[in-house]
This record gives C-alpha cells, sequence and structure tokens, in this order.
C-alpha cells in the first residue's frame, strides 16, 4: 500500500479551488511505469511521487506524470509536493529541497500561509508571429497585443507565452488541434499560456488560460510552471527591475484560482519565484 494526499494547489479561501494534485509515496526504485498507471487512474492534470530521500544534501526526489507521460518539471506539483513533506513527512524542515528531472528547486513557507518556490533559471526561445498563432487559437489578429512578443519562455518547462488585448479574447480563445499539433511537431514548447491584463476580480493584476493537449490536459486550472514564464517575460518587456503580481486563473472551467509571482532583475541574473495557498482534501493508502 502507498500513502497518498490529495491537495489543490492556488486555493484560495475555498478548499475546492484550486489545482487537485496527488502525492504518493513511494519505494525507492518504483517503475516509471507503475507511476504511470497511477497517474492515468486519476486523471489528474499531473501526479506527484516522492521517491526518495538523500540524507547528504536533504534533498528530495520527486518525479511528475501527467495521463500520458513524464514531464521533468510542472510547478503545481513541485509546490503541493512540498506542502506534504512539510506537514506530514518531515516537519522541522525550514526550506523543502527537490530533486526533479529538470533539476533541483527550493520551496519554503511563509508566515502568512503561502508556499513559495524559486524557479529554475528563465530561458527564452523564439519569437513567432501573430499569423502562426491566431488561426490556433480562433482569433482575430485584432485582439494580440502587438507591442510584445509571442515568444517561448520556460522556467523549468517552456510554454508558448501569448499576450491578448482584453479579457474577452482570453475567454473566446479556443483550440484548433490541427494548427496545434502541426505548430507544437516543430517547437520545443507544447503548451500555450495566453494573458491579458484585463480581470475578473478588481485586485488581480492578469488573467491567464493553459493549453496543453499534448500533455493530455486541454486546459490546466492553474499552472506554476506557466506563471513562472509569464514573470520572467513581464519582467523583461515592462521595463522594470521588480514585478510582484497576482494572477488568476482556470475561472474559465470553473475552477477559480489565484497565484503569486514575483520577480527581480539583479545585475544580470533574474530570479524568479511563483507562490500560492494549498489546502489538503485527503489523505489515506493506495492499493498497489
Amino acid at each position: 500500500m502507498l500513502p497518498f494526499y490529495f491537495v489543490n494547489v492556488f486555493a484560495e479561501d475555498d478548499q475546492y479551488s484550486g489545482n487537485p494534485l496527488a502525492v504518493f509515496v513511494v519505494p525507492k526504485g518504483m517503475k516509471a511505469g507503475e507511476m504511470q498507471k497511477i497517474a492515468q487512474e486519476l486523471d489528474f492534470a499531473e501526479t506527484s511521487f516522492i521517491c526518495d530521500f538523500e540524507e547528504a544534501t536533504g534533498c528530495h526526489q520527486a518525479r511528475t506524470f501527467t495521463p500520458r507521460g513524464e514531464v521533468p518539471f510542472a510547478g503545481h506539483p513541485a509546490l503541493g509536493t512540498a506542502f506534504v513533506i512539510k506537514h506530514f513527512l518531515r516537519k522541522e524542515t525550514p526550506g523543502i529541497k527537490l530533486s526533479l528531472p529538470a533539476g533541483e528547486v527550493t520551496v519554503t513557507a511563509a508566515e502568512d500561509g503561502l508556499m513559495w518556490m524559486d524557479m529554475l533559471p528563465p530561458e527564452f526561445g523564439e519569437k513567432l508571429p501573430i499569423e502562426a498563432i491566431s488561426p490556433i487559437l480562433g482569433l482575430s489578429p485584432t485582439v494580440f497585443d502587438s507591442n510584445r512578443p509571442i515568444q517561448l519562455v520556460s522556467t523549468g518547462l517552456p510554454f508558448v507565452i501569448v499576450p491578448l488585448m482584453h479579457l474577452d479574447a482570453v475567454r473566446q480563445a479556443s483550440v484548433n488541434l490541427i494548427n496545434y499539433n502541426r505548430l507544437i511537431a516543430e517547437i520545443p514548447a507544447k503548451a500555450f499560456f495566453i494573458f491579458s491584463q484585463q480581470t475578473y476580480q478588481p485586485e488581480n493584476h492578469y488573467n491567464g488560460r493553459v493549453f496543453g493537449h499534448y500533455y493530455g490536459v486541454p486546459e490546466d486550472t492553474a499552472s506554476g510552471s506557466a506563471n513562472g514564464s509569464l514573470a520572467a517575460y513581464l519582467l523583461t518587456y515592462n521595463g522594470e527591475n521588480k514585478l510582484d503580481a497576482r494572477v488568476e486563473q482556470g475561472h474559465e472551467i470553473g475552477r477559480p484560482s489565484l497565484l503569486r509571482i514575483q520577480a527581480e532583475r539583479k545585475d544580470k541574473d533574474l530570479r524568479v519565484r511563483v507562490g500560492g495557498k494549498i489546502k489538503l482534501i485527503a489523505k489515506g493508502e493506495w492499493m498497489a
């Protein structure tokens, strides 16, 4: 039997908001195929597996699977996994280090209940023309923000970052799978993050949606990895040295979520953090 925890990541006051995540504690050496079967059975956007703890480094090895396969990094699984470690496995740990296939990340718990993750160093990829993206999202070229580029950005997992002019455009977007599959076959990013500065809630700064059909996730409720990329993108194109913003996501699919993003430029380094609240929903034992 495998201990498991169900949590909602980037939830606010309503514990049934945010992005659902299952976190399993599994024996060292458990086969990837077994993890994949569990992820398929649950059919969450991602399922996380804590595989080992390295005493010498104080680092927990973890792996993340979508219903279709393993991903090297994902934001809400990393935060949710750290939450489980902090509250149930190693309660005295002030900061949780996770060893993921994409690299090592650190998550810390703040006094206000937020969990903050230091993202991997941002990487900026190619820029794409509006004419290439408009047919994929079913949107007129006039609703794209031409003052900012459409660009591939990664803080652990690459996304196509797409700036739109208003909230109606974000609402109206839908993916043409033929055009989508044709493009992602040629680029490293397999998911789209569209956003606008118009929001549902006036206290928030941005509204976003993530489309990730390639991963078996047509629309993600709340994506830490995508918002890490957004933070790096905004700091770069807003012409500022510091960013502290609230991003709402999931409203269009009835699952409101709230993410905090921070970014800061020091000398040539660009540092990004993503944070949010996490709610425990259930815990138990999986009959494996």
